[in-house]
């Protein structure tokens, strides 16, 4: 009986070291913290980190994973592209999933004037043009 107790002692001062480990990593650099997190959340749902530039001059950061007929996630206003890495990894295994985010959006090309719906519409065909995806499911 004296050995477990000695054996949950244990257990709770590594735990308790192993939470202060990640409470001291995550508080002195939370930007690594959340990039590692995403990492991770890519990886469980097969998807890679891509990037493109179109005729337009304008730089395309994406998301691409999976196999199967092209599917094309299109985030709101006020989103990106991570925000479909949990639901993706329920994709990747019946579909090429292509998370894109526009421009003004993420880490794609920054932009100084309006972007409509039109414009978001108008960046996601030139993209699937680019990559050579005739058909696509949206």
């Amino acid at each position: 009986m004296r050995a477990l107790k000695w054996v949950l002692a244990a257990l709770g001062v590594l735990g308790a070291l192993v939470v202060g480990v990640g409470v001291y990593f995550y508080t002195t650099a939370p930007e690594r913290a959340v990039r590692a997190a995403l990492a991770y959340e890519r990886r469980l749902a097969g998807l890679e980190r891509k990037e493109i530039t179109l005729a337009n001059g304008l730089r395309y950061v994406y998301l691409e994973g999976g196999r199967g007929a092209p599917l094309l996630l299109l985030h709101g206003f006020g989103a990106n592209k991570d925000n479909f890495t949990r639901v993706a990894k329920h994709l990747t295994p019946r579909y090429r999933v292509i998370v894109i985010d526009p421009p003004g959006h993420g880490r794609s090309a920054q932009i100084h004037r309006a972007f409509s719906l039109e414009d978001c519409a108008d960046a996601a065909v030139e993209i699937l043009d680019a990559l050579e995806i005739e058909r696509a499911h949206w």
